[in-house]
């Protein structure tokens, strides 16, 4: 009877590169969010500002806030995921290339 599970060839390098890839993942959804808060706090809190300026504040100042808390929390669930991807991958790989000793 034929094996059911027969063995897997392991790509160490499409590995290495999806691994690379999430970690860019990453590196780049923190950037955004850096950045998106940045310009949250630098154009619409108004801090340096003239004194003729007025921060954006009310009932859609609330809700832009409340959405933009949403996406921003979606967005940290994304990078932690793919950090959480990236580390399973780096240690199948780190398995492969021990088998392969």
């Amino acid at each position: 009877m034929a094996n059911p599970n027969p063995p897997v060839k392991y790509s160490i390098a499409v590995a290495d590169d999806l691994s690379r890839a999430l970690t860019q993942l990453t590196a780049k959804i923190n950037w955004y969010l850096g950045h998106r808060k940045h310009l949250v706090d630098s154009l619409l809190d108004c801090p340096d500002a003239p004194p003729t300026s007025v921060p954006w504040r009310g009932a859609r100042r609330r809700r832009y806030d409340t959405e933009s808390d949403d996406r921003r929390k979606e967005l940290h669930r994304l990078a932690r995921e793919a950090t959480a991807l990236r580390k399973l991958v780096d240690q199948a790989t780190a398995q492969a290339r021990e088998a392969n000793k």
